[in-house]
């Protein structure tokens, strides 16, 4: 009875605050929306695939490292060299499969925040899960509750983080025109989750040690998150600036123009209820989406050349978004 009651609660601890995490990262990618299935599958790699390989790869990889025993350097190359060499890479393949597959949804920067922070919220939700587990079995409620809080607060952000990291590298190359940057920029994203990840790895493992390295390992943890907000805070300009002249000589209405590029809700339903008069909000919502693509792309269009099957789809946008503003202007 015990270790159900336990199993539901550490269900519970693992799996609500991903999903507000993982809501509040959806809700930073404020002009264009990632589609659902994209957003579903990249967490769920995260979740289950990503996971198991990990384990595997880590319990092999652990049979040479198993004559020192349990020992400092043991623990230190383990779970600091190890454990963010194997998870970092299978937690990338999502990235770089979206990345080369689907081309067309990974637009830049903020793309590769949003794609790799939901990996790391599906490892991190199923890896919780497991040490929540194993903390009651070994050592009690206190313990448990100590774990949970630990790692849903205090860490809760560490693996969105380290892959968000991997993330920017892959839409520094997506938008990049010259040959060695597509190459280097996601060379470097992944060998800094890496890095950080095994900073902090290595700071919780010498806890016991010195308390100072868990110190260390939090405001390197906190400090990289920060970072990764203004970087999005700096995406949402840049994209304000494309939208602004991408959707300069197109034929919509001036105040939707003006619309498109307010990053708060509440600027745009006054927008919405003018323009849209008595049409379905999820026809506004997908106008909107559309007039979002439609700059991004052109923008793409104009910085990186022709790709294929582009001008095709910029075409079939504004094929769309006349057919919306019929709608939404008729009778």
């Amino acid at each position: 009875m015990i270790l159900a009651i336990g199993l539901a609660l550490s269900i519970l601890a693992a799996v609500i605050p991903t999903v507000l995490y993982a809501m509040l990262v959806w809700w930073c990618d404020r002009f264009e929306r990632e589609p659902w299935p994209l957003l579903t599958v990249t967490f769920l790699w995260g979740a289950l695939p990503a996971v198991i390989f990990a384990l595997l790869a880590e319990l092999v990889l652990d049979i040479p490292l198993s004559v020192l025993g349990s020992s400092v350097a043991y623990e230190l190359i383990s779970s600091g060299g190890v454990a963010p060499i194997v998870e970092e890479l299978v937690k990338a393949a999502a990235l770089l499969g979206l990345f080369l597959l689907v081309r067309s949804e990974f637009d830049g920067v903020l793309d590769g925040i949003i794609y790799g922070a939901l990996v790391g919220f599906g490892f991190a939700m199923t890896e919780n899960f497991l040490y929540f587990m194993a903390a009651l079995q070994e050592e009690g409620w206190s313990t448990w509750a100590t774990v949970i809080f630990l790692r849903t607060v205090i860490f809760g952000f560490n693996h969105a983080f380290f892959t968000s990291l991997t993330g920017i590298g892959l839409g520094i190359a997506r938008m990049a025109r010259d040959r060695w940057l597509r190459w280097i920029a996601p060379l470097l994203g992944l060998g800094s989750a890496i890095f950080f990840h095994a900073i902090h790895n290595v700071g919780a493992s010498l806890a016991d040690v010195a308390c100072l390295t868990l110190g260390i390992s939090t405001l390197t943890d906190w400090g990289g998150v920060w970072v990764i907000v203004v970087i999005i805070l700096l995406s949402w300009e840049q994209e304000r600036r494309i939208l602004r002249e991408f959707l300069a000589d197109e034929a919509i209405p001036t105040e939707v123009r003006q619309a498109v590029t307010y990053a708060r809700l509440w600027q745009r339903v006054p927008v919405a209820a003018q323009v849209a008069g008595r049409a379905h909000p999820a026809i506004w919502r997908e106008y909107h989406q559309l007039l979002a693509e439609l700059a991004l792309r052109k923008y793409r269009l104009a910085r990186l050349g022709e790709e294929p099957e582009l001008r095709q789809e910029i075409d079939q946008i504004r094929e769309r978004l006349q057919a919306l503003q019929r709608q939404m202007h008729s009778p």
